[in-house]
């Protein structure tokens, strides 16, 4: 710590100390009224000991390796060989004492390359969905995901969806998605022998619902096809100002059709303003949106909702494929380092 500068010791025992209090508020919040006001001390003491010490430790040493490697630079001192070990001893000790179970002799790095490679390639396993076109819209999203890549234009998709992580929007979605919506896909991984009215009100009130999550899927469907087409990046909060209509026709005339195939404005309409009837005796729906009129068995409106909710799983793909194929342009970088 002594070799470090006062105002940047200043500022890193702020940051312990933000650091330290915000771990107790966490446990604080996560147990309630278990922790009384003499354990709230305790803890405290145990954090500014244990985990403050750990963070000052694990930054001191960083900043002592980033200064040799600085140094290094500056000399112009062509050891690729020297680079990648001071990344990989910068990167363990800055990650190590965050990243527990990392096996023994790994670095953190190529233990994060190993999960990242096998985290892109993960899917959804429900039954029903190899029913949908859930595999052509995530082969899509990879498409997209790839061009952004091959542009260069991965690090501004991760500016992307993190203005989109820090909007209004992700509370809800991600509150809509793990209290309700996961749920819904449990439902609708249900065969039934025979549809039933009761089934298909439940079919209706999830498409409903998934339909409010997807006008604001689509606008960030829409911000990352923009930063695509041009060098610019197409905000969120504007991209969820434009109307969805606006949204759906671009996504369309940029070829990516694929992305938004399996969302019906109309049916939609017809639920919010309730001009949608159900015939028991012919087992049919009627959905009434203005001019449009729609009509689908209940077989088919199980389908729909289905085919909604398939959309919609591309969400968490977009971040997952995104993070990791930002981390996985590092192992790129490395490994195409001069010799």
């Amino acid at each position: 710590m002594a070799d470090i500068p006062k105002e940047m010791r200043k500022r890193m025992k702020s940051f312990v100390s933000k650091t330290s209090d915000e771990a107790i508020d966490l446990v604080v919040n996560l147990t309630g009224k278990y922790i009384d006001k003499e354990k709230r001390r305790k803890l405290k003491r145990d954090a500014e000991i244990e985990i403050g010490t750990k963070i000052e430790e694990a930054i001191a040493e960083t900043y002592q390796i980033a200064l040799e490697i600085a140094e290094e630079c500056q000399q112009k001192k062509p050891n690729t060989d020297s680079f990648k070990e001071k990344f990989y001893s910068l990167t363990d000790t800055y990650f190590k004492s965050f990243m527990p179970g990392i096996p023994k002799n790994t670095h953190v790095m190529d233990h994060l390359f190993q999960v990242c490679k096998e985290l892109k390639d993960s899917r959804f396993d429900w039954a029903y969905l190899k029913d949908t076109k859930y595999s052509k819209r995530l082969e899509g999203m990879e498409k997209l995901a790839n061009e952004l890549q091959e542009a260069g234009k991965i690090g501004k998709s991760w500016e992307v969806l993190n203005e989109f992580k820090d909007s209004k929007d992700f509370y809800l979605l991600l509150q809509a998605t793990l209290q309700r919506i996961l749920k819904h896909y449990e439902f609708l991984a249900q065969d039934f022998s025979e549809i039933r009215k009761k089934q298909v009100d439940k079919y209706l009130e999830i498409y409903d619902e998934l339909s409010g999550v997807y006008e604001k899927f689509i606008a960030l469907l829409f911000a990352l096809i923009q930063l695509s087409r041009t060098e610019a990046i197409y905000r969120y909060e504007s991209a969820r100002k434009r109307s969805l209509s606006s949204n759906i026709f671009f996504i369309k005339e940029n070829g990516w059709e694929i992305l938004v195939s399996g969302f019906n404005r109309n049916i939609r309409n017809a639920i919010a303003h309730k001009t949608c009837n159900v015939d028991i005796l012919q087992e049919t729906v009627e959905f009434i949106d203005r001019d449009t009129t729609v009509v689908l068995t209940f077989k088919e409106a199980q389908k729909e909702t289905r085919e909604l909710g398939a959309l919609l799983l591309i969400l968490p793909h977009i971040f997952i494929l995104i993070f990791c194929l930002q981390i996985l342009s590092v192992k790129e970088i490395l490994e195409n380092l001069p010799k």
